[in-house]
């Protein structure tokens, strides 16, 4: 509309998820959990930035990506690749499941 003007403050934060020890003891578990399930699980660094970056800078031992498979992320054409479901939710499960068993020693 004519005269209407806007006035944008603020900015974008997000923290860097850091690979700390704990995070890489975590991602050992996830390694063997995928191995228990007949797969591999890579850590990989990817660059970019997710919600996982707020809980990793409070200190919190982190993974990031791993929901199904796909790819062309944040795009018309994204895709996931439905064979990916359920490996990767009995990874997460099998995880939760391993930290759990962990806790409770």
């Amino acid at each position: 509309m004519p005269g209407t003007q806007i006035e944008v403050t603020g900015g974008a934060r997000c923290g860097p998820m850091e690979k700390t020890a704990a995070t890489a003891a975590l991602v050992e578990v996830a390694q063997r959990v995928a191995g228990q399930l007949g797969f591999t699980f890579r850590d990989i660094l990817t660059g970019g930035a997710s919600d996982g970056n707020f809980i990793a800078e409070q200190g919190v031992p982190t993974l990031d990506g791993m929901g199904p498979a796909g790819g062309l992320d944040h795009s018309p054409g994204e895709y996931v690749e439905l064979d990916s479901i359920v490996p990767r939710t009995a990874l997460v499960a099998g995880l939760i499941a391993a930290v759990a068993a962990k806790r409770n020693t």
